[in-house]
């Protein structure tokens, strides 16, 4: 267990994309103009519109008619920093089937995995929410199936930025909440 960080459950209303700020351009590899344009499009988004996932997952689950939207975000991240996508739709369908596949298993034999295995987020302060560091999938399946408090890791830090510790003291944790995890 790591005691810098916690799990808990949060909001899918509080739940939203990251932006990543012109100047940490240097963490992207292939970093260009073109990308950086599309990555605003779904930047710093309610998790309710990152449409492209949703439409993946509803998809699979026969409530969509095709995942173009997911097919397109796919290549865009990729064509728009001059890369090769490494997978033909297909192959991508295929994995990402398989993903959801073994997501919907879990849901229904063993929920528990995903508090083992939660996105990680990190709090916005500024404007009172998270975005998502790792996990966009996870989110997106779980909010498309219903759940509605999303199991998430964070830093103790965020945790007592969240729970406004500094002018309230110590909450008491929540029985959803694992200390140290």
């Amino acid at each position: 267990m790591n005691a810098a960080y916690i799990h808990t459950r949060v909001p899918v209303e509080l739940l939203f994309t990251e932006f990543i700020p012109e100047e940490r351009r240097s963490v992207i590899d292939h970093f260009t103009e073109a990308w950086y344009d599309y990555h605003k499009r779904y930047a710093s988004r309610s998790i309710a519109r990152l449409t492209p996932h949703i439409q993946l997952f509803r998809y699979f689950m026969g409530q969509e008619q095709s995942p173009a939207l997911y097919l397109e975000w796919y290549r865009m991240i990729h064509t728009t920093r001059q890369l090769q996508p490494p997978l033909t739709d297909a192959a991508l369908l295929q994995e990402r089937r398989a993903v959801y596949d073994h997501m919907l298993a879990m849901l229904k034999d063993s929920p528990a995995r995903f508090e083992q295995f939660p996105a990680l987020v990190r709090y916005n302060r500024d404007r009172g929410y998270f975005n998502i560091a790792d996990g966009h999938h996870r989110i997106v399946f779980l909010y498309c199936h219903g759940i509605r408090h999303i199991p998430v890791r964070m830093t103790r830090e965020d945790y007592a930025d969240w729970m406004n510790e500094r002018e309230l003291g110590p909450s008491p944790r929540c029985s959803n909440d694992i200390i140290g995890a």
